[in-house]
């Protein structure tokens, strides 16, 4: 990819820095998710769900109809998963002239990354028995996940972002998917089969709507927690920022599928009670990308309890 690729700091004492190093660049964003630094990309920010409320459209899917520039020489991002790599190469693809609406393999990967990204698998299946050593994956939880191996690549943090670029363009135009990441991802199943085994995930049932998971991962202790409840709280006290490599305490709430609680009134609620703001989606959200939240588990549990629906 000829343009330059860049992560932002999400921390604020940073952001003026940020701002003055972009004013001198053609900067479009892919879910830069803070307000303050989406204002600095000045050729627009692809960043449907959290910047414009649309919570049917992810940001790779934006990117096939977002107005093409060819003045723009940076692509910046604050989060390098599936959906803003993904975005930021469906683009790239587009300038260079593909017509992807016409390439129906490409365009089936591109619903897998935009299905996963919001979340679309459904009502919640009530609860499940826990994944289990050599059975990783638990009742009710499929086993051919074809986003395994491109997803994994897409959160190593040891991985440049030209690299995942470059790994998600050969993904999507050809179906090669980057080497190891899928026997990774089941030896971390299996490990964490393991860690609920020896109590190394601390998970608490707090009410059958809401279950409160602390992990060092957040992504799948939500997924552990869905095993419980509709409603995951998730703690990570040792959230590693990407741009950094500094640790920070965060929070991840959810919901399976809308209708359990509103999310937007809980982040409002713990904005004024923490020393960081949250923010998100209609369906997962949090405590601030660059900043430590004081807000304890049962807290969190809490808010999200006055704002439930049912």
């Amino acid at each position: 990819m000829k343009n330059e690729i860049i992560l932002l700091d999400p921390r604020p004492t940073t952001f003026d820095k940020t701002k003055l190093e972009l004013q001198e660049k053609n900067v479009l964003g892919f879910e830069v998710t803070i307000p303050e630094l989406a204002e600095a990309c000045n050729c627009g920010n692809i960043d449907p769900q959290h910047t414009n409320k649309n919570y049917t459209l992810a940001a790779i899917e934006e990117a096939l109809t977002f107005p093409l520039n060819n003045e723009i020489n940076t692509y910046a991002t604050i989060r390098s998963d599936s959906d803003s790599i993904g975005a930021m190469v469906v683009y790239q693809l587009r300038l260079e002239g593909y017509l992807l609406e016409k390439m129906t393999d490409v365009m089936e990967r591109i619903k897998l990354i935009a299905s996963a990204d919001k979340h679309n698998h459904g009502p919640w299946p009530g609860p499940r028995s826990l994944p289990k050593l050599g059975q990783p994956y638990g009742n009710g939880h499929k086993h051919d996940r074809p986003l395994t191996g491109i997803a994994g690549m897409m959160n190593d943090y040891k991985k440049s972002l030209k690299e995942k670029t470059e790994a998600m363009r050969n993904w999507l135009l050809n179906n090669i998917e980057p080497e190891g990441y899928r026997q990774k991802a089941e030896t971390i199943k299996n490990r964490i089969a393991q860690a609920i085994n020896n109590r190394e995930v601390n998970i608490i049932k707090w009410n059958d709507l809401i279950t409160i998971v602390e992990t060092h991962q957040t992504a799948l202790g939500r997924e552990i927690g869905y095993y419980f409840s509709p409603i995951v709280t998730v703690f990570n006290p040792k959230t590693m920022l990407s741009s950094t490599n500094e640790y920070i305490k965060k929070h991840s709430v959810s919901q399976f599928s809308p209708g359990y609680v509103d999310l937007e009134k809980t982040y409002q609620k713990a904005t004024r009670l923490d020393l960081c703001s949250w923010g998100g989606g209609l369906l997962i959200g949090g405590s601030h990308q660059g900043e430590s939240s004081i807000l304890s588990p049962l807290k969190v549990a809490e808010i999200l309890k006055q704002n439930c629906l049912t």
